[in-house]
């Protein structure tokens, strides 16, 4: 059977229930919530296909075992197509195994359709393109652990989100918990999601990038990647004109990619993380050069993980004249669109990993309008744990508003952060918009200048 879709791969589950309340939540910008439905079986296909000037992404779920469920998954693809705040806008198709006069459910949705110009995907192809994805690109470890459930969600809306600021952004924060997941020993076919993240950024990004040049310099304007994108679909994709080579460039280098991450993951925890991260950046320039038109395509930093590792690089030089590192007792964390769970869990002081020398008794994390999102991302992992380790983290972390753009406002709220005199180590984390960087740097001045016998310890990190 003859179809320009090129299947990337395939998630099966026979536990989907924590998994689809996820996906939709993240999907919708928690517009929509799943307050209360059973366990249920079901298959999804990511998908690509190269139309005449671009590369449409697809979602297609087979219907079988869904029942009514499939209305969820009809109010998500209308909220996320009306919804400005909602990143995913990639097409959600249902298939469905059964024949349509031995299935009334089947001929409910196919009437809907028809009224609502909706399209059932046929299953002869869906069924075809499932027998080309190759068993190490079929995701099954889903529904076996919370936060499991949760990465996966997140990377697939990321890879549904579209071509803007948020989505790369969004890209940066899956792709972080995604490697975590797979540093601390998730099952290896969560590298198939690391992979599609990369070749979403290094050759769907800089293809969208090449079509929409304009779009794209005022979407990434304050994008400090903006620059490798564009290097990239320079030199990548320069000799690739046709949207059907870039589609298969995008399927070839996930592949690769694949192999290489779990390659690197195969062997457990027996390297650190600044080691792993470096491991699969040097994977990624290898497999770039292998597919380049040019000798040498020269990348400076990694635009998926490489932020990621420089403030975990920072925070591991941390350890105040002791052996073991420091235990803090405040750290104030304001948040940039790429800063995920991740780095809060590894700051936490119930976290038995040694990532960083550095444990927090007391997290303050600041967020502003643009970074609502993460926000909402982090308090979703720590409070829907079974873990808990995690629900004690969760009473340790409060969370600040602050408008991002306002500097006598934001200066008033970071500096009014109450924090005691008999605090020894604090932590602050200079990163965000002008006016809270500068708001935090005085609220660390404040605290060393008031108690001048027997100052704290202070500890200042600038990305």
């Amino acid at each position: 059977m003859a179809t320009n879709e090129l299947p990337i791969f395939q998630v099966k589950t026979d536990k989907a229930k924590g998994f689809l309340i996820d996906f939709v939540k993240y999907a919708s910008a928690w517009a929509l919530e799943i307050t209360n439905i059973n366990d249920f079986e079901m298959e999804l296909l990511y998908a690509i296909t190269p139309s005449a000037n671009d590369i449409k992404k697809k979602f297609i779920v087979d219907m079988s075992n869904l029942g009514k469920k499939h209305r969820i998954l009809e109010n998500l693809k209308y909220i996320s197509s009306q919804l400005y705040t909602a990143p995913f806008s990639a097409e959600i198709y249902m298939t469905q195994k059964q024949k349509s006069d031995e299935n009334k459910e089947f001929m409910k949705i196919i009437h809907e359709s028809a009224k609502k110009w909706r399209t059932i995907y046929p299953y002869s192809r869906y069924n075809h393109l499932q027998n080309i994805v190759e068993e190490n690109f079929i995701i099954k470890d889903i529904g076996r652990r919370r936060e499991d459930d949760k990465t996966a969600a997140l990377a697939l809306v990321a890879l549904g989100s579209g071509f803007h600021r948020h989505g790369l952004a969004l890209r940066q924060v899956a792709a972080q918990e995604v490697f975590a997941r797979l540093y601390e020993g998730a099952a290896e076919e969560f590298s198939v999601l690391l992979a599609a993240l990369y070749a979403d950024v290094y050759v769907w990004f800089p293809y969208e990038s090449s079509l929409y040049r304009g779009v794209a310099e005022k979407e990434l304007l304050h994008s400090v990647l903006v620059g490798e994108i564009f290097n990239i679909g320079e030199n990548l994709l320069g000799g690739f004109k046709d949207s059907l080579d870039v589609a298969c460039l995008y399927k070839g280098f996930y592949e690769r990619l694949t192999e290489e991450f779990s390659r690197i993951f195969s062997g457990g925890r027996s390297k650190s993380v600044s080691q792993a991260l470096e491991e699969v950046f040097v994977a990624v320039k290898r497999t770039l050069n292998s597919f380049s038109y040019k000798k040498e395509l020269k990348i400076k930093s990694d635009i998926l993980l490489g932020r990621f590792k420089i403030v975990l690089d920072k925070l591991s030089k941390i350890h105040g004249g002791k052996e073991g590192g420091i235990d803090c007792d405040v750290a104030v964390i304001p948040l940039t669109e790429q800063t995920g769970y991740t780095l809060i869990k590894y700051l936490s002081a119930n976290n038995t990993s040694s990532v960083i020398p550095v444990k927090c008794k007391k997290i303050y994390v600041i967020y502003t309008p643009q970074t609502l999102y993460n926000r909402l991302w982090i308090e979703d992992v720590l409070s829907g744990s079974n873990d808990e380790k995690k629900k004690d983290n969760k009473n340790k972390v409060d969370y600040i508003y602050v408008p991002g753009l306002e500097s006598r406002i934001a200066f008033e709220i970071i500096n009014g952060i109450e924090i005691n005199d008999g605090e020894e180590h604090l932590l602050f984390v200079a990163q965000g918009p002008l006016p809270v960087y500068t708001a935090l740097l005085s609220l660390a001045y404040r605290c060393y200048s008031r108690n001048k016998k027997k100052p704290p310890h202070i500890y200042i990190v600038s990305p």
